[in-house]
């Protein structure tokens, strides 16, 4: 049977990254994930836990949550959310439109399926700040990290766990996590060789205007 809201969140999703969409489309949704309506409305996903099933966001009102949340942090930076979840704590960070980048690590297509077939999240997938990872390698995570994030130009890198979700799934976070912290020394390694660099190539360069200013040009060529 198609499900009306997941077709219009793949073909979003698709316009952003084709290869995710299709991995998602070609899945089945998680079956052990079900969905609640909180008290505002809207859908929550609930998972099997150690000690029993888990809302991964309020019951209450999800989007408020998300949105108190935001205004915790600061409003620009790069932001790495762990755990994509029904995504109200990453939709908030897309206006005022503050963040250079945002990246979400999410476990597997068919928790994503469920998702999509529950949550509108086409707003997430049409801004091209955004991008999500669904079961990476460490070296697929090596190599997105620092072709996203550029500390002279991104601004200070923030990590959000989505609690319920990185605590559930423990084993796959975990690893991860080890991977980021590596990448992100050698970021900040590598932008601190580039500042001192990029200082004394803009110091020598003040210095030598003078110079420049006197240079007498060369006479044009013979024939």
């Amino acid at each position: 049977m198609t499900v009306p809201l997941l077709e219009s969140n793949l073909r979003s999703l698709a316009a952003m990254d084709p290869a995710l969409a299709a991995r998602v489309r070609s899945s089945a949704p998680d079956r052990n994930l079900r969905f609640q309506r909180s008290r505002s409305g809207r859908p929550v996903a609930v998972s099997p836990g150690p000690s029993g099933p888990r809302a991964l966001h309020s019951l209450v009102d999800p989007e408020k949550e998300g949105r108190r949340q935001r205004e915790t942090l600061p409003r620009e930076g790069f932001f790495l959310f762990l755990g994509l979840g029904c995504g109200y704590q990453v939709l908030p960070f897309l206006y005022p439109p503050g963040a250079s980048g945002l990246l979400v690590l999410e476990k597997s297509p068919a928790f994503l399926r469920a998702v999509l077939e529950a949550v509108d999240l086409r707003p997430l997938f049409a801004d091209p700040r955004v991008r999500i990872l669904v079961d990476p390698s460490p070296e697929e995570l090596r190599e997105t990290l620092p072709a996203l994030y550029l500390p002279a130009l991104s601004g200070g890198f923030h990590t959000l766990p989505l609690r319920p979700r990185v605590e559930s799934e423990a084993d796959f976070f975990r690893p991860l996590a080890g991977v980021l912290q590596e990448s992100l020394c050698l970021l900040s390694r590598d932008f601190a060789v580039q500042s001192r660099f990029g200082k004394k190539w803009f110091v020598n360069t003040l210095t030598n205007l003078e110079a420049a200013e006197r240079s007498i040009p060369l006479p044009p060529a013979g024939p």
